[in-house]
């Protein structure tokens, strides 16, 4: 365990020296800290406004992030053949593969906190009141946020250990595109008069794939009126099932990679 936590150390130094990152990291920092300004074009729903652009930053910064960054991160390290040089030393493959990963998702992690601190702290700073009696229901939807990247970023690094980052790039986009609207549509197709076939078969694809948009909760936070009907409920379910996916995805990660001519 301790090699691992070496390797995931040098993997968050490795990740925070990228151009790439500090510019993700920049932009939406910025787009962060003007967004109160743009208060004063909405003055009927200021408050719906400015929340849901503040989190949806967040959102979209931590989905870019939980792609890119397992997506390259391993392919590199064989690419430039600098992985010959850790191995070599007595480090196991399973030691590595797990560092990387903690590097990559503690990376993440950090930056939604850090973004989070700030979307927490603008409201003081801009006198927003209202918005700052939300904040319990906004650190709620960080955490789901949270939740939500940690999957994503474990799917794109299961990826990775047998997919090129540009075929994994599009392949996980997809795939969290395809989460993210399937029980909106699931929904849907009940409601309309759709062959059971065609239902029976979604039904086994929502199955199978990761369900992204439970994470989603973006409404009850915007719209306080709407709660949660269980939310002790649904965080433990949402939990349990963030939990046991990853690690299914680590186990079969780890696989391939054990078997993987280097």
């Amino acid at each position: 365990m301790k090699n691992s936590l070496v390797i995931s150390r040098a993997t968050i130094q490795e990740i925070v020296n990228k151009k790439t990152f500090l510019i993700t990291i920049f932009i939406a920092l910025l787009f962060m800290i003007i967004t109160p300004a743009l208060g004063v074009l909405s003055t009927r729903q200021e408050h719906t406004t400015l929340t849901s652009i503040t989190l949806g930053i967040i959102q979209i910064t931590a989905i870019i992030l939980s792609i890119i960054l397992p997506s390259t991160s391993l392919p590199n390290e064989i690419e430039q053949k600098t992985i010959y040089l850790i191995i070599s030393k007595p480090v196991s493959r399973t030691q590595f593969f797990l560092g990387k990963f903690i590097g990559i998702w503690a990376t993440i992690s950090l930056v939604i906190a850090l973004m989070s601190s700030i979307l927490f702290l603008l409201p003081i700073l801009w006198q927003k009141e209202l918005w700052i009696k939300s904040i319990p229901l906004m650190s709620q939807g960080v955490c789901m946020y949270i939740a939500q990247a940690s999957l994503l970023t474990c799917l794109s690094f299961f990826f990775s250990t047998f997919l090129s980052p540009v075929l994994n790039f599009f392949l996980s986009g997809g795939i969290y595109f395809l989460g993210s609207i399937m029980n909106p549509l699931i929904t849907s197709l009940e409601r309309d008069h759709t062959p059971k076939i065609l239902k029976m078969l979604f039904t086994v694809i929502q199955a199978c794939m990761p369900n992204f948009s439970h994470y989603n909760i973006q409404n009850s936070i915007i719209h306080p009126e709407h709660q949660l009907v269980n939310p002790t409920l649904y965080w433990v379910s949402s939990v349990s099932y963030t939990i046991v996916y990853m690690s299914i995805l680590l186990i079969l990660g780890k696989i391939i990679f054990d078997r993987r001519e280097l």
